[in-house]
Order: C-alpha cells, then structure tokens, then sequence
C-alpha cells in the first residue's frame, strides 16, 4: 500500500506570487561558468545570550475567533494551550502558519477567502488579521527576563473576501522575503523549520520510505538533507553531471573531427602535387587552342557573308506565298468561334439537366425527411396527450385532499386549547402540593443531619488506621521489593529465553526453506516463462486473425448500409424483381459492370447520374416500374431499356496515342450489357493529365478526353474541370479480396462473421489475461527468489546472533537464581510484619465496621424522605407530565398538516403550470403536422414540374449536340484546305529555312569561336609559375590549323592520361586550415570538461561530508533521546547502503525497551510516536530554535511516555519557548503557563492562568 508522503520539513507556501522567490544568499558561489552553489545553511539561533520570542498573538475575525481577541501573554519558557474538542486550539496554529506565509489549502480551506469569521453573531466581516508580537529578551536567574529595549516587534498577515492578502511588519507593508529574512535573522527559518510540529506530522516520520521512490515525494533521505542543508547541492550537481556528459560526447566528436581531417589532409598531398603539374600542361594546351580557334574564325566569317545574299533571295518569294495562306486561316477561325458558341450552349444545357436532377434528389430526400418528421411529431403529440391526462388526475386529487385536511386542522386545534388548560390547572395541583410537603420533611433530614455529623467524626479514626495499616503494608513491600524485582527479572528472562528459542528455531527452519526451496522456484519459473512465451505466440495469432475478421466485418456491415442507404427506390424495384411481380429489370448500371480504382474519378465524373440509370429489357419494363413507384409513392428514377441501345460505331483509334478508351476499361457482367455502356462513352478516351488530354482533343479527330483526375476535353473546345472529384458511382474491380467477399455477403452471414469476431475477441482476452499473469508471477517469482538470495546471508547471520543470545540468556538466568538465594528475606522478620500488619486490619476493620451501621442509618432515612416526596407529589407530576406528551403530539401533528398544505399547494401550481404547458406543445405539435402537410404537397408539384422541365432540357440537349456535329464537320473541311495549301508552300519554305539554318550555323561558329577564345582563360595558383615557354608560342603561330591541331590533340592524349584531381590544391588549403582549427576547438573543450569534472569531484564530496557530519550529530542524539525517552531502549539511523547513503536511502531502526531491534514501520501506534519525537527532538538539537510551537504531540502515547516526554520538554523550556497544545494532564501541568481556549456564542475566546 503507498505510503503518502510526509509533509516536512515544512516550507512556507505563500499566496502572493511575489513571495514565492528568495534572493540569491550571501556566501554562495557559482561554478563551471553559470551553475549557483548555495551556500550552506547559517546557524540558528543567536549566541549572545538574547533569544527571541513569541509574547502574544492578537487574532482578528480568523477562523472562529470573531471579532479581536489576544492569546497571551505567553510565558518565555513552557505554554500550554488547552481546550475541549471543537474549541478553536487548532486555529491558534492556523493562526501562525498564516502569519509564516503558508496557503489556504495547508489551513484546511480551499481559498483565503474562506479564513474569515463568520457565525450568527458576527456574520459580515470581510477581512481578517493575525498579528504576532514578538521581543528579545535576556533570561534571569529565578525564571524572571529582561525585555531588550526597542527589540520588540510585530508581523501581521491580513487576508480579503477577494483572497488577496498582505504582510506587515510592526503595521509597514512589506514583501514576505523581508518577513522571512526579518524571523531568519532571529534564528527562526521558515524554509527548512523544525519549530512547528503539525498535528499527526509526528506519526508520518514512522510511514517514511528510506529514499522516495518518485520525482516530487518525500523519504527519509530527503527528510534530513532538507534539515542538514545538502539538499541545496542536488540541483548543481545534476547539472554539473548533465554538463559533463554533455561536454565528453562534444569532445569525443571533436576528436573523430580532428583525426578525419588529419587524414583527409596527408592523403591529398600526392594528389596536390600531380594537380600543378596537370594545370602546366592545361596552360600550355590552352595557348595552343587559342591560335588555332582565331584561325577558324576568320574562315566562318568568309562563309558567313556568301550565305546572307542567297538568304534574302528566298525570303522575297516565300513572302508572297503566305499571304493565301492567311486568308484560308481568317475563315477557319470564323467557324471555330461559330463552333464554340454551339458548344456552349450544349454545355449550359447539360449542366442545366445536372442541377434539375439534384434538384430531384435534393425534393425527393426532403420528401423522405418530411415523412419521418410528421411521424415523429404525431408520436410526440400522443406521449404529451398521454402525460396531460396523468397529470389531470394528480391535479384532482390533490384538490380533494385539501378539505380533509382543514377539517383535521380544525379539530387539532380545539384539542391544544381544551389540553392547555387543563394543563395549568394540573401544574397549580402540583405547586399546592409541593408548599404542605416541606412541613412533614423537617423531621427526618433534621435526623439524616445528626447521623452525618456522627459519620464526619468517625471518617477522621478511620483515616489515621487506614494510614497506619498503608504505612506498615509499604514498609513490608520494600522489604520483599528486592526478591520479587529478581524473581520478576527472572521470569522475564525465561520468557525471553523461550521466545528466542522459539525464534532460533523459525530462523533455522526459515534458512533451511530457503536454501531448499529456491531450485524448485526457479524451475518454475523456467515452465511458467515457457508457457508465456507459448501464450504470446497464439495471441499474437489470434490478434492477427482477429483484425483481419474484424475488418471483414466492418466491411460488409458498411457495404451493407451502403447498398440499403444508396437508393431506397432501387431496393424496390430489385424487391419487386426478387418476388416476380415486375421480370426485366437487371440494375444499377453502375453496379453492373466494373471498372479499375485507378479510373474510378474518370468514369464517375464523365457518365455522373448515368450511371444511376436502372437497366430493362424494355421500355414496357420500365412503364411497370413508373408506375409501381407512383402508386406506392416511392420516389422517382430514371431508366434505360436495353433493347433500345445498338452498339455504338467507335472511332478509329490509334493505339500510338498516350490514352486509352474508356469503354475498352470496363468490365461488364453480362455481354448483353456493352451497348448500355458504349452508347453512353462513345468515343471516350481517357488519359493521365490536361497536357495530353489539350492535344487529343483538339487534334480534329472528334474524341473526348477524361483525365485521371476528372476533368473532361470536348472536341467542341469545351473545357470542363475544377471544383470536388467525383468518385464511387462504379464498382471497382481493383477491391481486394476481404471487399469481394464482403460484397457477397447476406445478413445470415454477417451475423455469422459477427459471432466469430466476438468469440476471437473472447479468447484474445482470456489469453492475453493468462500471458500476463503468467509473465507477472515469474517476474515477481524472480524479485522472491533475489530477495531471498540476497537476504540469506542475513537470515544465516541472525541464526548465529539469536544462538548467541539465547546463551547469554541461559547464563544470565542461571546469576539470577544465585542472586535470588543471595536476597531471600528472613522468615522471622517476615512473619512479625505480618502480624503487626493483621492487627492494623483488624483495627480498621472494626471501625470501617462502625462507620458502616451510621451510613445504613443515613441510606433509611433518605429513603424515606423519597418515599414521602413520591407519594405527596408523585401523581400530580405524573399528570402534568402526561398532558405535556399530549400538547407535543397535538404539536406536531398542527405542523405535519400544515406542511402538507403548503406541498399539495405547490403540486397544484405545478400541476396546472403543467397543463398549460403540455396544451401549448399539443399546439404546437398540429401546427408542425399542419404545416408537413402543407409541406408535402408543394413537394409533389414540385417533382411533377421538374421532371416535365428535365424532358425539355434533354430534347433541346439533344438538338444542340447534332449542331455541334454539323459545325464541327465544316471545320473539318477547312482544316484539310489549310492543309493542302501549307504542303504547298512547304519547298519554298523548307529552302528558305535551309539558308536560315546556315546562316545562323555561320553566325553561331563566329560566336562559337569568340566564346571558345575568351574561355580560354590560364590556370593560377598562388605562389606557382603556370605560365607557358616564349618559344612554343612562336612555334604555333606558324603552324597551319592541321599542324597545330594535331599538336593539340597530341598533347590533350597525354593530359588525359594524368586524371589528376584538380580540386585536391584547394582542398588540401581547406584541410590545413580546418585542422589547425579544429585541433584548437578540441583543446578548448577538453578543458571545459576537465573544470566541470572537478567541480563535479569536489561538490559531491562537499555534499557526502556535509551529510555524514550531520547525520552522525544526528544519530547520536537519537540514540540519547531514545534510551531517555524509553528508559534503555535504542534507536539508530543507517545507510541502506554502506557506501553511499544517497543511492539506497537512510533506514530508521528501532530496538524499544527489552525487545529487538526492527524497523520503524513495523512498530505498535504508541512505539512508532516515541520513535519520532525522539528524531524531533535529536534535530531540534542539531538545528536548534529560539521557539517551537507542538500540536497535539502525546496524542498517542500513555500516561507514563507522557509524563517522561514533558519533563524533558520542560528541562529543555530554560532556554527556548515551546507553545503545545495537549490534553493531556500530565503534560500541561507541568507548563508555566496555561492558555484557556473556549467557545461561547459560536466566537472562540482565550483566557491566560500562570501555574509559575
């Protein structure tokens, strides 16, 4: 079970942002550049013989303190603060952690807010104020003090309605960082306190984990590095080692940098020197080229100018020709435009027929809606008419039930009336009586008097014998207290002899278990990881299969509602088929044929609502099926008799061209069906984008283009595209598999399929719930078994610790037998003491005896006198009694019936407020119902106008497509024209072109020469000779162009055979310089980490010593504390682990008076709060503060723990101030000064008593 973690150390939580910050202190330093290391705690505390304390708290409209109320004066040593339960004692150290900047939520409350008196007597306060005074005082001998002159100071929190708050420091705002430093500058440290002890923060200590086991929590390790200060140290050293590791994985790449480059750089070296040689023999190739290249340009230049004249000539004749060619092109474009306006107005009229038909299906499902609306409204109205009348009836009989009830008021009331009279003349009876009784009374008290006066003289004999008979019975006790101290020691030490014994025994059994049990554990493991192991290969299998049915099934669910939701009018027709009543019908064209995924927006958006058509054998088919739909008021749908359709004549289609036809992609079910389809494409092509589809269209052969991705290129030069794709009007022959046998699939099958997904998804539990028991109970197996492994050496251990107590047990026993014979008493001795004690009882005895007959005589008289009352009085206030009763129930029963009233009053508001509103949803219903109606009918007309203006729309459609033929034919004939006289003209051109061809081949080897010298350009290099010898240039500008270019190429072969690597000079410049760089880089960085690693190195041991410091202050004092407190018990903190205490944690071991040693948390309530105080008290001492403040500390320890912790408390209130509140006697007896708290008026007050 998790443990919560412990509130302490305490930290002030303010509600102020500003407050949540402290300043950088004094005294720290930052190391490896940026990382702060606080310094370590200062000493609380002041040494100069001044301490500070608390003199007395002023509390305004704070929690149940209403109104202004001062708690003190407080005593400079030892306060207690006392009170019955629900008082307010817990709110005086509300009070305080208030003023110390804690939040509302450490106050028990949600918000400040809700820290604002409130009751019936003060109910609309709106701030609240606590104020602390405070003063240094030096201490006096005879508990007297001197208050320090102008020491004295107050701080002061006050919280709004509006939660805002603010400090005060003696009635100054200031920010809380200077009421922290203020109280810390006085030895009191609100950031890791251990002067206020919350009620149950002691019991906590005891529920601590040696090390917290999340990021957030609090352990025991934790718990004292926030005491001993190395707390400060953990952020600083994450990131220091963050740092390190950081700076080592940089280094480690700067290295691998360096050496590649070193590398790289000693490689290109050969490389570098081939490379200049190369570029010598580059200059010198060059300065060849140049001279041979100027003389090729001067013979261009020469051929250049022959070629312009003949040019000129050609252009002259091809000038003319032209001009007819024109005039064939002004009358092709007339026709084009006269096309183009046909199309057109072809294409209105076809999307004019696409909106009528979603019009139709947009009335149509409006239709179907209006139905389902005018059902559930009149459903509606009938529930309403229903509840109507239930509520009526309820309305009725709340009205009859009215009158009886006034009728039994009446009459109630008449009784209350008749019995209060009758009331008081009982009590004037019963005050009559009383006045004669005192009379007959005087006699027997005036003898119960006299028998007590001689019982108050016999009480003083009886006193001093049973005195003399205490004494003498003492005096014998001491006498035998020595023998019976052995004798009880004795039987003590045979009680522990047989329980280690019996603990030797469990110890030795327990190592035998272990060492035998853990071959047997381990082989089960070893079967039960098998078996997992097994299990996760069949889950995984059925994982697998699982997804592939469930898949399957979610498919077919979803083919089946959409087959159901895509056309209620087909699921008619096809139902229609199905029973006989209508032969013909074959479908949806759309699901008749099948095409690929790839060509589903093609199709799709080329035939659109086509494809929605339902395909017959007839046209008599088809009247059937109109007039089916318009008897049963079905819907309405289109459809296309086969008969009627001929196989469309397609174009010649080249089969070069990148496109493919459209009809040739479809898969038909049935041949009978093509001409349904080819009828529809008829020479439809389909491509892969508008580039390709631009060019077939438009090429004059008639064709219309789809792409992929639906745009559609008319041969009319209509261009349609843009906007949503259409998609899914076709079957697609590309589904796989799982979608083919989905599409098969009946509703006996589904459900089938849907059984055997569920049974999968049950085994697939009931496995994967197996593996993982299987692999939890081997993985816990394995924790068992290192446990034991590494706890047995322990248990073999403890054999021999308990062995050799049980031996020191035996001898010591054995001393006190010896012991006992040493300090038997003498018999004489005894026997005399016991006579003398005898005659003391006997003494007593008989005047116990005495004083026992006047006490009988006293017990008759009172009996009588109670005899006498009952019997004068008795009846009388028997009756007044009675009519009282009466008066109550009659009581009662006056304000039963009239709250039954006010409820039927309010039913019967209710109820007509009701009916009023269900006759206005009736209302409201017929007029929906109405307007439906109404709604319907337009609907209709609607339909039958539309589908009267679709015929039109499809015969003008029709018209204008034969024109679109017709036009298009024309433009035919002038193209081909246009054609014969281009080939014409095509000579002329083609010498023409030829002459252009060679001047512009001239002009670009003139241009081509002059580029080719001006890239001509040397090689250079910085600090080398490249230039070619004087000599050899003389000797080439003698050679003809055949000479030197057989030169060139002579000397281009033997530069093709260096391949040099002409980048590697540069490089080996990059390399150099990259080198020297990286190679600072890396030293640079190397001694960055080596700073960081010895800040590291020298952190972390400032931490372990800092701690081991205070922890062994700690643990001696702990030791002391706990042997004090327990009288020889002992108590221990260790390091979990031996080397480190920082890795495993701190455990808290305890070994309490005569028992052996165990661990905190398996200690009793009572053991466990001894434990912590004394931990308390040991940090008290190691951080010792001027004041405490303890709530409730001894609420779980008895009388005599009690006792031995305030008297420590008190020893240490010389010097410190410590406020507890307890109620416990023995610990607030032994205060200076006790603090009442009280409630009265439901407002908390205080008084002070001094018991110094």
């Amino acid at each position: 079970m998790p443990v919560a973690d412990p509130p302490m150390p305490q930290q002030p939580d303010p509600d102020c942002t500003e407050e949540d910050e402290y300043d950088i202190e004094d005294g720290g330093e930052k190391v490896c550049e940026d990382i702060y290391i606080p310094p370590p705690p200062k000493p609380t505390g002041i040494q100069d013989g001044r301490r500070l304390v608390i003199t007395k708290i002023e509390i305004n409209n704070f929690k149940s303190y209403g109104q202004t109320q001062v708690l003190g004066p407080f005593h400079k040593c030892f306060t207690s603060i006392v009170g019955p339960n629900g008082s307010g004692k817990s709110n005086v150290i509300d009070a305080m952690l208030f003023v110390f900047g804690y939040r509302a939520q450490k106050l028990r409350l949600k918000k400040l807010s809700l820290l604002i008196h409130n009751s019936d007597t003060y109910p609309n306060c709106t701030s609240c104020t606590v104020k602390v005074f405070f003063a240094l005082i030096y201490d006096k001998i005879e508990g007297q003090m001197d208050i320090i002159e102008d020491s004295e100071f107050t701080i002061s929190r006050t919280a709004h309605k509006d939660n805002s708050s603010y400090y005060c420091i003696n009635d100054r705002r200031v920010q809380f960082k200077e009421v922290s430093n203020r109280l810390q500058s006085h030895g009191v440290d609100l950031r890791y306190n251990r002067f206020l002890i919350l009620q149950g923060e002691v019991e906590q200590i005891s529920l601590m984990k040696p090390k917290a086991e999340n990021e957030g929590e609090s352990g025991m390790l934790e718990f004292l590095e926030d005491i001993i200060g190395t707390t400060r140290l953990k952020a600083p050293l994450e990131q220091i080692n963050l740092r390190v590791n950081e700076l080592n994985e940089l280094r480690a790449e700067k290295i691998n940098r360096c050496k590649l480059v070193q590398k790289e750089k000693e490689a290109l070296e050969s490389v570098k020197n081939e490379a200049i040689t190369y570029l010598k023999m580059e200059n010198s190739l060059m300065q060849k080229q140049t001279c041979l290249y100027n003389k090729q340009k001067q013979e261009s230049i020469n051929i250049l100018n022959t070629a312009k004249a003949e040019y000129q000539n050609a252009e002259e004749i091809l000038k003319e020709a032209m001009k007819g060619l024109d005039e064939i092109k002004s009358k092709q474009k007339e026709k084009q435009e006269e096309c183009s306006e046909i199309s057109a107005k072809f294409e209105v009229a076809n999307k004019n027929l696409e909106t009528l038909n979603e019009q139709h299906k947009a009335l149509e499902k409006e239709g179907e809606q209006n139905r389902i609306k005018n059902t559930n409204t009149f459903e509606k109205g009938k529930k309403i008419l229903a509840d109507k009348t239930g509520v009526e009836t309820m309305l009725k009989e709340a009205l009859e039930e009215l009158p009886r009830l006034e009728e039994q008021t009446e009459e109630n009331q008449q009784k209350h009336e008749k019995l209060k009279i009758e009331m008081t003349q009982a009590e004037e009876e019963l005050t009559e009586a009383r006045g004669t009784l005192e009379g007959d009374l005087k006699p027997l008290r005036d003898s119960r008097a006299k028998h007590e006066t001689q019982l108050v003289a016999m009480q003083k004999e009886i006193n001093e014998a049973k005195a003399a008979l205490d004494l003498k019975s003492s005096d014998y006790d001491q006498y035998l207290l020595t023998e019976r101290q052995e004798k009880s020691k004795l039987v003590s030490l045979e009680s522990d002899l047989r329980s280690n014994m019996t603990k030797l025994e469990e110890k030795k059994k327990l190592v035998s278990e272990c060492t035998s049990d853990l071959p047997e554990s381990e082989r089960r493991i070893e079967a039960n990881l098998k078996r997992a192991e097994e299990l996760e290969r069949k889950r995984k299998k059925l994982e697998a299969e699982l997804n592939q049915q469930n898949q399957l099934l979610m498919e077919a669910k979803n083919l089946a509602r959409e087959k159901e939701s895509r056309n209620r009018v087909l699921t008619k027709i096809m139902e229609q088929k199905r029973s006989g009543a209508i032969q013909g019908v074959y479908g949806r064209l759309g699901d008749l044929a099948t095409i690929d995924k790839k060509y589903d927006v093609a199709i799709s958006t080329i035939l659109g609502g086509q494809l929605d058509k339902i395909l017959t054998d007839c046209p008599k088919t088809s009247s059937m099926c109109i007039d089916y739909l318009k008897k049963n008021n079905i819907g309405i749908a289109t459809f296309s008799a086969l008969d009627q359709k001929h196989k469309y004549r397609h174009n010649d289609f080249d089969f070069d061209l990148p496109a493919e036809r459209l009809i040739d992609l479809i898969e038909v079910q049935d041949e009978r069906f093509i001409p349904a389809y080819s009828d529809l494409l008829r020479d439809t092509l389909v491509v892969e984008n508008s580039d390709i589809a631009n060019k077939i269209a438009f090429s004059g052969r008639g064709w219309t283009v789809v792409t992929l991705d639906g745009n559609i290129f008319r041969s009319t030069g209509v261009i349609t595209g843009g906007g949503r794709q259409i998609s899914g009007k076709m079957r697609i022959t590309s589904a796989d598999r799982r979608t083919s046998m989905a599409a098969g699939m009946s509703d006996e099958d589904i459900e089938k399929l849907d059984t055997e997904v569920r049974r999968l998804r049950s085994e697939l539990v009931n496995t994967s719930s197996e593996c993982d028991r299987l692999q939890q109970e081997s993985t816990q197996a394995k924790k068992d078994n290192d446990f034991i492994r590494y706890q047995l050496p322990t248990f073999k251990m403890e054999v021999v610790e308990v062995g050799k107590m049980v031996d020191s047990l035996k001898k010591e026993i054995e001393d006190t037998k010896v012991r006992i014979e040493q300090v038997k008493p003498d018999p004489q001795r005894v026997e005399k003491y016991e006579e003398e004690i005898k005659d003391l009882q006997d003494s007593y005895d008989s005047i116990k005896e005495k004083a026992g007959a006047i006490e009988n005589e006293v017990s008759e008289v009172d009996q009588q006198i109670k005899s006498l009352i009952s019997s004068k009085i008795g009846p009388a206030e028997r009756r007044v009694n009675k009519f009282k009763k009466e008066l109550e129930e009659i009581s009662f029963a006056l304000s039963k019936a009239e709250a039954n009233k006010k409820s039927i009053a309010r039913t019967v508001e209710k109820c007509q407020e009701k009916i009023s509103q269900y006759k206005k949803e009736v209302h409201e219903s017929n007029d929906i119902l109405a307007n439906l109606k109404a709604r319907r009918h337009e609907i209709r007309a609607q339909l039958e106008a539309l589908d009267n203006e679709r015929e039109e729309v499809a015969k003008s459609r029709e018209e204008l497509a034969e024109k679109v033929k017709e036009s298009q034919m024309a433009l035919n004939l002038l193209k081909q024209e246009e054609s014969k006289f281009q080939t014409s003209n095509l000579d002329i051109k083609h010498k023409s072109e030829l002459l252009l061809k060679k001047v512009e081949e001239k002009e670009r080897d003139v241009v081509k020469w002059d580029a080719a010298i001006s890239s001509l350009k040397p090689n250079t290099l910085e600090g080398v000779d490249l230039d070619a010898d004087s000599d050899e240039m003389e000797t080439d500008a003698e050679m003809d162009p055949h000479q030197l270019q057989k030169s060139i190429e002579n000397l281009d072969k033997e530069i093709k055979k260096i391949k040099p690597n002409l980048g590697a000079i540069e490089e080996y410049k990059q390399k150099h310089a990259l080198y020297i760089e990286r190679t600072k880089e890396l030293d640079s960085v190397t001694k960055r980490r080596d700073e960081h690693r010895d800040a590291y190195e020298n952190v972390k041991n400032m931490r372990m010593e800092e701690f081991k410091h205070g922890f062994q202050t700690i643990n001696l004092k702990l030791k002391e504390m706990y042997r004090m407190i327990t009288l020889g018990g002992d108590a221990e903190l260790e390091y979990c682990d031996s080397l480190d205490p920082f890795l495993e944690g701190i455990a808290f071991s305890v070994r309490p008076n005569k028992k052996t040693w165990k661990r905190i948390s398996n200690l009793s309530g009572g053991e466990k709060t001894l434990s912590s105080l004394a931990l308390i008290f040991a940090l008290h001492y190691y951080k010792p503060s001027p004041l405490y403040v303890m709530d409730e500390i001894d609420a779980a320890l008895d009388f005599k723990n009690v006792s031995i912790v305030g008297n420590y408390i008190k020893e240490r209130t010389k010097n410190t101030q410590f406020l507890i509140i307890s109620l416990r006697n023995n610990m607030y007896e032994l205060s200076d000064r006790l603090i009442g708290i009280y409630k009265t008026y439901n407002s908390t007050k205080s008084l002070a008593y001094s018991l110094a």
